[in-house]
């Protein structure tokens, strides 16, 4: 909230200093006597209020810039990524479950929630497209026998399932890793760093250029250590590792949870930085999706 203050605030005196400026201006150029009776209400109060409010919920919506060298863009926006469009990142767990609840998938993730808005009532279909997928490539699995709930195949950190629907296409990638009562084990920073490696790799080898969606990962229910701040970077400096190394999609984007906005001022700064200097903070160990920081 302190932030939302500060950037109303700005933009409120900045707006009413322009607006003073016109008016003297017009009042300077055609000596129109009319604008003495110009509304101080409207100067200081409505006009001000309504273009500060516009800012305001274009920062809270969508925030690009340029990537220095390249033909892509980096973006911070805040929402619903699952209305997004282009490639969409969907973090799930390593057996790709699909049922929503009983302690297996949380409704309230990400990964609940992709499936309750396009599956719901069709988890044969997902689970198929799951299948069929995992087995085009081949991908090699851990039996988990004594798992209590949902599937007991495990996949590697990191395999990609690609699901098409209503335009979008989601890649859905394994994270995290269930014990046998499905209690969600923790991520550490260099699990998380492979995780987004592989997302990487598996978008520069299977999609064409593109909009790519990146949630904050980590933030549900994953147990992925660290602070929001700590996997937001990892993040950045991951696309702008890729963007330099293979440039394979168009805008990069980032986009939080609401709950997340009174740290704007830091994560729009950390990619205004990251675009125009794409700087990495150790160039001797990076690899494509490794935390920088």
């Amino acid at each position: 909230m302190k932030y939302i203050f500060k950037l109303f605030s700005a933009r409120y005196i900045e707006t009413i200093g322009s607006f003073l400026l016109i008016k003297e201006l017009i009042y300077v150029l055609t000596g129109s006597e009319r604008l003495e009776n110009f509304s101080n209400y409207l100067v200081f109060g409505v006009l001000p209020v309504i273009v500060c409010i516009i800012a305001l919920l274009r920062k809270c919506f969508f925030t690009d810039y340029s990537i220095e060298e390249t033909d892509s863009k980096i973006s911070l926006s805040f929402g619903n990524i699952l209305k997004k469009t282009g490639i969409i990142i969907i973090p799930v767990n390593q057996e790709f479950d699909t049922f929503v609840g009983d302690g297996i998938v949380s409704p309230r993730s990400l990964h609940g929630k992709f499936i309750n808005k396009f599956y719901k009532n069709d988890l044969t279909t997902l689970n198929a497209l799951i299948d069929t997928e995992l087995q085009k490539q081949q991908v090699s699995f851990t039996p988990r026998p004594n798992k209590t709930k949902g599937k007991q195949k495990s996949y590697p950190l990191g395999t990609c399932v690609r699901i098409e629907k209503k335009n979008k296409i989601f890649i859905l990638a394994a994270l995290t890793t269930f014990d046998d009562s499905c209690h969600a084990e923790p991520i550490n920073k260099f699990h998380r760093n492979e995780f987004l490696s592989k997302i990487w790799a598996w978008i520069r080898s299977n999609e064409e250029p593109n909009d790519i969606h990146f949630p904050l990962i980590g933030s549900g229910n994953s147990r992925m250590k660290g602070t929001s701040q700590e996997k937001y970077r990892a993040i950045v400096d991951s696309g702008i590792a890729e963007i330099s190394q293979a440039k394979t999609f168009q805008t990069f984007d980032i986009t939080l949870p609401f709950c997340t906005f009174s740290k704007y001022e830091e994560f729009d700064e950390y990619i205004r930085f990251k675009a125009l200097y794409k700087e990495i903070s150790n160039p001797d160990q990076i690899n494509i999706g490794t935390e920088t920081n």
